[in-house]
Formats: structure tokens, sequence, C-alpha cells
């Protein structure tokens, strides 16, 4: 097994499926292991076609999504900062959500700037 190079922070990992969201109960499963991963210090991110994931935005943790008609109709408007994909997912617009996501500057605009839209749209308020 390959291992990782030094400089890589091994404990961010994303949770990647095509829906999650409601109560079936592969998004259930995966928020399962994400509470577990998270108790144990990892940083978990959603990568989704479906996602309905507002508690990130009330984590204040950033978000990719793959652009999909409900968050297109409902959400996109709202004018949360997160990362979209589009269509077929490429290697270069994965590389750039993982940029993205590894400065933390970056992150941090991110979730400041969605935690007042989640409070104002969603009353999503610790």
């Amino acid at each position: 097994m390959t291992r990782p190079p030094q400089d890589w922070d091994i404990h961010r990992l994303g949770i990647v499926s095509t829906h999650l969201a409601g109560t079936d109960g592969l998004s259930l499963e995966a928020e399962k292991w994400a509470y577990i991963l998270r108790e144990r210090g990892f940083t978990c991110f959603y990568f989704a076609g479906e996602l309905d994931r507002l508690k990130d935005i009330y984590y204040k943790r950033p978000i990719v999504v793959i652009a999909y008609a409900i968050y297109l109709k409902d959400i996109k408007p709202k004018g949360f900062d997160v990362n979209e994909l589009y269509g077929d997912v490429i290697p270069a617009a994965v590389a750039e959500a993982r940029d993205e996501l590894s400065d933390p500057e970056r992150r941090r605009e991110m979730t400041e700037s969605n935690d007042p839209l989640g409070r104002q749209s969603f009353s999503c308020a610790p």
C-alpha cells in the first residue's frame, strides 16, 4: 500500500454519494460514520448530487455540491458560498474543489459568509 506524502492532512475526508438527503438507509449510515469520524478528530466534507446537509452550515463546514434541480431552484438563489460541480465531474473540477477546501482562509470565508444566510434562510442558528 502506498503511504500518503508527509504533508498531507489525513484527518480530512469526503463522503461521496449521488444522494445524501432525507432518512434513507444510505444517508443515515453516511451520517453515522461522519459523526463517529468527527468524534475521532476527522473533518468530514460531503460530495453529493442531492444534498440536504444544511447542518453543515450550522456547524460551519464548507460544502461541495453537484448542482441538482432542488439546489438550483431553492438554495443557490440564496447566495450560499459553496463549491459547485456541474454535469460530469471531471478531474479538474475535483482538483479545484480540493485546492479550495485545502486553503484554511478560503474555508473560513465560505463558512463565515454562509452562517448569516443559514440563519436568515433556514433557521440554522446555534
